[in-house]
């Protein structure tokens, strides 16, 4: 089997696990200070940009390996099937957070001040 399929998938988690740890290092006692929420902006910019980039590498190792393979350059169907799948479910879930950023943004747009 070929592990290569493999890695774009794990970046896409490392990213994962960058949202996941700016969430936990909010506190809402803390003081809201400007540099401190554009740290954070940038922070999850940064860690939603990280994982649109690995949706992105995906999605060309996907590609890259079923070509291989119509070429016959390997044989292992299963790899293929992997990378599509794994490019599938990474660009699906980037395209699901985008979606819920606009919403928030729309939302915030909305209240009335």
């Amino acid at each position: 089997m070929n592990f290569q399929a493999i890695q774009p998938i794990m970046a896409n988690m490392q990213g994962i696990e960058r949202l996941q740890n700016i969430q936990q290092a909010g506190s809402p006692n803390r003081v809201n200070q400007p540099s401190d929420d554009r740290l954070a902006f940038e922070s999850i910019l940064g860690a939603y940009m990280d994982m649109v980039g690995a949706a992105g590498r995906a999605e060309a190792n996907a590609e890259r390996l079923a070509v291989e393979f119509a070429l016959g350059n390997h044989d292992d169907m299963l790899s293929v099937i992997i990378a599509q799948e794994m490019a599938y479910t990474s660009i699906n879930f980037a395209t699901q957070v985008t979606s819920r950023i606009i919403e928030a943004y729309r939302e915030i747009m909305r209240m009335q001040i």
